[in-house]
């Protein structure tokens, strides 16, 4: 079976670092580490299944992997790259987040 190298995008590292900080502030560092561990679980599943994550449809051509209440939204580069760009609460209004990372319609 092919393993893909799975590469955590500096902002996807920022995010979770604040998702798991809140965490710890609310509910605790234990709380925050087993978290951490349930996400960095999932992600790391990607390397092997890059295609577990259904497609997105506010991003063409990315994915997302649900890891409630959180979204990963990540693209799989051939020949064997995973890129994880967000790590997002997926309570948001996440069309309207993600809208911001889509490149400027050309009105012309």
């Amino acid at each position: 079976m092919k393993t893909y190298r799975l590469v955590l995008t500096p902002r996807a590292g920022r995010e979770l670092d604040g998702i798991l900080d809140e965490i710890a502030e609310e509910a605790g560092v234990a709380t925050a580490r087993r978290w951490g561990g349930r996400i960095d679980d999932q992600l790391r599943r990607l390397r092997d299944f890059p295609f577990a994550g259904m497609a997105d449809q506010d991003l063409p051509g990315h994915r997302r992997l649900i890891i409630a209440p959180y979204v990963v939204i990540y693209r799989v580069i051939e020949p064997d790259n995973v890129f994880v760009l967000r790590v997002l609460y997926g309570r948001r209004d996440l069309a309207s987040i993600l809208k911001s990372d889509l490149p400027p319609e050309d009105d012309a």
